[in-house]
């Protein structure tokens, strides 16, 4: 069974309050209750139920009808905060991003991890297919160990372009 809104809410302020520079969090109860825009891109993807989500201004919105604990509740959060905007940013371009995510979705053409997340998104592209590989093995590197360490060299040569430091 779904777990209460204020359940959920009484999880993200935890998480919160102990992250210097914590990302916007919103908890909803409802897919219906998402920003018109984040509606509008999920349901132009075949999507039109939710967990959680980040929107065009990068908040992430939990949604309490289809989590079932405080434990996937934080798990959500990670995967949307760490593996979508974390991964994604320390990239050098969004070029480079979008072409390592699409590398990652031909990767898993036909891996369970890949049929699982098409099966999750029907009519995603493989664009969306990639970014999501690339969430998930944020959550769990162990799913592709290689392509996790691809993923690490890439935070590595950002940290020297940007930092000027080795990582």
């Amino acid at each position: 069974t779904p777990v209460t809104l204020p359940a959920i809410q009484a999880v993200v302020d935890d998480v919160t309050s102990r992250w210097q520079n914590a990302p916007q969090v919103g908890v909803i109860q409802s897919f219906a209750q998402l920003p018109a825009d984040a509606q509008a891109d999920l349901t132009a993807r075949g999507i039109d139920s939710v967990r959680a989500v980040r929107d065009r201004r990068n908040k992430v919105w939990l949604v309490a009808e289809g989590i079932t604990g405080g434990d996937e509740a934080r798990r959500l959060l990670f995967h949307e905060v760490i593996g979508h905007t974390g991964v994604e940013g320390v990239f050098g371009s969004r070029e480079e991003f979008e072409t390592f995510a699409l590398r990652a979705a031909q990767r898993h053409a036909t891996t369970a991890l890949g049929n699982e997340i098409r099966s999750a998104y029907v009519e995603a592209n493989p664009l969306t297919i990639g970014k999501e590989v690339m969430a998930r093995l944020a959550e769990n590197p162990e799913a592709d160990p290689t392509l996790w360490q691809s993923i690490v060299a890439a935070v590595r040569t950002w940290a020297r372009q940007v930092f000027n430091i080795e990582v």
